[in-house]
């Protein structure tokens, strides 16, 4: 008999698996129900299952074989004739006797594992609990253990119908139950005080710890469990190759199923995404104060770029609000810093650089700049761009390569001198003819008919 499926990176299962062997049945503790007695049945059926399958492939490949032998066996060839006459032609009965009661035994063993699988998760749900302060609460590893060994336990029947319907229903309960409860506990967080907006960023933060860090745990949350989803959907796809290497149907089958695992957790990190996103415009849009983002980014449309080059030289010496910008960018960055997931930190920082990125652009074509100003504003937006390369550990330079395409315009000598870059094949353009234009009017000493007459 097989044993119990082992952990393999799914979950340190920190919460229910310590109390599965002591009956932690919170869920159904009234029903009598005792998660390790179903377990054991369970084991007992898929090894039942797994063994029927086994025989009837054996019977089979030994009815091939001899019914191989019979026909090139001369003496046999009467007794291989009547065979072909009977009912039983040339192969063995498509359904047997064993194969109805395997049926059968599949379909109690599907309700079964089904019941178990909902009763755990709920249980793992309502013992959730962040007592070591980690960045995930207890819940997300317990699910996938539960998850994950429900998923072998189905596949290890070398039943793809039965292990196809297990796939199904946890998917099921991944977009329903799990999701939703992972997305109210956010959205319960988020709405708890009016001021969530400040609270990674607050100079204060000893009265909004609690509130903040159940934010932050919340988002994590989520996308932990889409990457277990595609840990577990590699983990399954790997194990149907494996086992089924040689029934190109049952790979094909298990293929489409475990799809459905791809597209739940690309839901799971859109709620990720739009949720960063709306904490990144409100954080700009709403909170004050002298290194607050949204104040920063006004300053920059204060700037004045219509530089002569005594300006130019002197300006590096005498502005402080480049290395107002950075400080600020790398305190948050520090805030952040590990009570954020990685995943979550990249795409927060991405958000933010994005948002930068185009927030610069929009204050820049509202601007005048000279060819002094237009090397002042290549110089800030690299260090900015600089800084974001340095904190992420993903390229994130594309985010700002409109802004440098625009800063590299500004630079030009001559109107003409466009022609050059954008005949040029060292890059790819992200601006239109139309905004190239529009980047060139700005320079002070070009006038417009000579923008006008030239060809993109």
């Amino acid at each position: 008999k097989s044993g119990q499926p082992q952990d393999k990176g799914g979950g340190n299962g920190k919460g229910l698996s310590h109390t599965r062997g002591g009956g932690a049945t919170a869920s159904g503790a009234g029903s009598g129900y005792e998660p390790k007695m179903l377990d054991g049945l369970l084991e007992e059926i898929a090894y039942i299952l797994r063994e029927i399958q086994i025989f009837d492939y054996n019977i089979r490949q030994r009815g091939d074989t001899a019914r191989r032998e019979l026909k090139q066996t001369q003496s046999q060839q009467a007794l291989w004739k009547a065979m072909c006459e009977d009912r039983l032609k040339d192969s063995l009965p498509r359904t047997t006797k064993v194969n109805q009661l395997q049926q059968e035994l599949s379909g109690h063993y599907i309700v079964i594992e089904e019941y178990f699988m909902n009763q755990d998760v709920q249980t793992a749900i309502e013992l959730d609990d962040n007592s070591d302060n980690a960045q995930t609460t207890s819940m997300v590893d317990d699910v996938f253990y539960i998850l994950k060994k429900c998923s072998e336990r189905a596949f290890s029947t070398c039943d793809m119908n039965s292990a196809c319907a297990i796939v199904n229903l946890l998917n099921s309960m991944l977009q329903t139950l799990y999701k939703d409860e992972l997305s109210s506990k956010l959205a319960v967080c988020w709405e708890k005080t009016q001021h969530l907006t400040q609270l990674l960023f607050a100079q204060d933060q000893d009265n909004q710890e609690k509130v903040e860090s159940s934010i932050i745990t919340a988002l994590n949350n989520i996308q932990v469990s889409a990457a277990h989803i595609g840990t577990l959907k590699n983990h399954l796809m790997a194990h149907t190759m494996d086992v089924f290497e040689h029934v190109p149907a049952a790979i094909k089958m298990a293929t489409h199923c475990l799809d459905g695992l791809g597209e739940t957790r690309d839901s799971y990190m859109r709620i990720v995404d739009q949720y960063i996103a709306k904490f990144v415009k409100d954080q700009v849009s709403k909170v004050s104060g002298p290194k607050a983002l949204g104040t920063l980014l006004e300053r920059f449309g204060q700037q004045n770029y219509e530089l002569k080059e005594g300006d130019y030289l002197t300006k590096e010496a005498n502005d402080s609000y480049i290395p107002t910008l950075l400080l600020a960018l790398e305190s948050q960055h520090r805030a952040m810093n590990g009570r954020l997931t990685q995943t979550n930190l990249e795409l927060m920082l991405s958000a933010i650089a994005n948002h930068i990125a185009n927030s610069i652009e929009t204050y820049a074509m509202r601007k005048r700049f000279t060819f002094w100003g237009g090397l002042q504003f290549d110089k800030d937006v690299r260090k900015i761009s600089s800084l974001f390369n340095k904190l992420s550990t993903k390229p994130i330079r594309d985010k700002f390569s409109r802004l440098l395409q625009i800063a590299s315009l500004l630079q030009v000598d001559k109107v003409e001198e466009i022609l050059d870059y954008w005949t040029s094949d060292a890059q790819v353009w992200r601006l239109s003819p139309m905004d190239v234009k529009a980047v060139l009017r700005l320079r002070v000493e070009f006038s417009k008919a000579a923008i006008n007459n030239i060809q993109l």
